[in-house]
């Protein structure tokens, strides 16, 4: 391992140093977490000679790879994996049990992922995924920023273990704080952001339904069509279907594009609401938001109990691969507000 002079850090290992120099130094080139993130783990695989590193975070009730970087030439094996809810909890509270305050050193040797005491941070599915992966020794950090735990970093190796050594714990303790900083700094400005756009969002759908109230026809398609189109401009879906209860069915008042989500199928013609088993007759009588694959289903429903229809988004943009716990916030309240002003046009 080889260490770059050029900038000192007091009371870091000699890792740390190289690879914080490094953070900073991207950091002056970028504020993006994600090549941010990246370029760490690339930083740490160099320093370190483990194999793979990945990074785990928890999005909304699970844990989810959401970078992972490798050695080799490999394609990424790890990206984009969760673990459910509940091994998620599992997880977490191994590492809250094993750390109980961020004073603590927050980093674990495992030098056999079928070691069984205490300190192997893992779950009957983490170990089922790992074992598909070839991950036979670990050092895992935890991610922990004003006593709010975010995730994990790790790395991996199913060969030389020699990057098990007390440096690169030490480096990993370092580099896990920095990380945990940037990262909580990050998710508070996104929540910020998402906050103000759902919020300016919401005003829209508000205006358009006050100049249609003003004007000589109030027409409920229009009104609605352009609130639609207002959504999917600056939501992360692209394409979207109307449905309004009508007898026993609901039907397809309102659609764009041609739809490649699951309910796209369903554009033409009405859903008797008997096919419970259909995700958007499943969604109305749940009467919950709730995503599936690339589609986003909304039922809804004002705070006064009027429930007009379902409004289903399609096609959301690959580059935003998660549905964060802003988003069902934002569309929550968004839902409330256009119900309550559909219910004046029925």
């Amino acid at each position: 391992m080889k260490e770059d002079d050029h900038f000192k850090l007091p009371g870091l290992s000699p890792g740390a140093r190289l690879i914080i120099d490094k953070m900073i130094n991207r950091m002056r080139l970028t504020a993006d977490i994600s090549e941010l993130l990246s370029h760490t783990l690339k930083s740490f695989l160099e320093y370190s000679g483990a194999e793979r590193a990945v990074v785990w975070q928890i999005v909304g009730d699970n844990l989810r790879v959401t970078q992972e970087a490798s050695s080799s030439a490999d394609a990424p094996c790890l990206l984009g994996k969760s673990l459910s809810p509940m091994d998620s909890t599992e997880l977490v509270l191994r590492f809250l049990t094993l750390f109980p305050d961020e004073d603590s050193t927050g980093v674990a040797v495992i030098a056999d992922v079928d070691d069984d005491t205490a300190n192997n941070i893992t779950s009957r599915a983490l170990d089922t995924l790992y074992a598909e992966s070839g991950v036979k020794a670990r050092l895992v950090g935890q991610l922990r920023s004003r006593g709010m735990f975010l995730g994990f970093l790790e790395l991996q190796t199913a060969g030389d273990t020699g990057f098990l050594e007390a440096d690169c714990a030490d480096t990993m303790k370092s580099v896990c704080d920095l990380l945990a900083v940037m990262i909580e700094r990050h998710n508070e400005l996104r929540r910020l952001r998402e906050e103000y756009s759902f919020a300016n969002l919401t005003l829209k759908v508000i205006d358009i339904f006050r100049a249609k109230k003003k004007a000589a026809s109030m027409d409920m398609r229009v009104a609605m069509e352009k609130c639609c189109k207002a959504i999917t401009s600056e939501s992360a879906y692209q394409n979207y279907i109307f449905y309004r209860l009508s007898e026993n069915a609901l039907s397809a008042v309102l659609k764009s594009g041609s739809g490649t989500g699951s309910a796209s199928t369903s554009a033409l013609f009405d859903l008797d609401l008997g096919e419970k088993d259909h995700p958007v007759t499943a969604a109305y009588f749940n009467r919950t938001i709730s995503a599936r694959d690339s589609t986003l289903y909304i039922p809804l429903v004002s705070k006064t109990g009027d429930y007009p229809g379902i409004l289903v988004l399609l096609d959301r943009d690959e580059t935003k691969t998660f549905y964060s716990p802003e988003e069902a916030e934002g569309f929550a309240e968004l839902s409330s507000h256009l119900a309550a002003e559909l219910s004046d046009f029925i």
